[in-house]
């Protein structure tokens, strides 16, 4: 589904870019980010990586398309510590989280 580009827009009004192709100069969320979907829309991204040598999750941003409640806040927070979770690492935010 995110690699059907024309679909996205007509379905969700979302325009996903990979920006690993990119200059970095010319990236806007980050090397590789993945979509953050809240009930039925893509109201975010997530710039994170799995640090290897470090053993953890490294969440360098959490882009906030459509601004978050607090609830919402809390609850991509917690799916992000779950992922981390699932990949047997803590995880670490930076502080340019958002």
């Amino acid at each position: 589904m995110l690699t059907d580009r024309p679909r996205l827009v007509e379905l969700f009004d979302f325009e996903f870019i990979l920006e690993q192709f990119k200059p970095k100069a010319q990236r806007i969320y980050g090397y590789f980010v993945y979509p953050i979907l809240i009930g039925d829309r893509f109201a975010g991204l997530l710039d994170a990586e799995l640090d290897k040598k470090k053993e953890s999750l490294v969440v360098a941003a959490v882009h906030e398309l459509i601004p978050f409640d607090d609830e919402e806040r809390e609850m991509v927070d917690a799916e992000i510590r779950d992922l981390g979770e699932w990949l047997g690492v803590p995880v670490v935010f930076s502080s340019g989280r958002r």
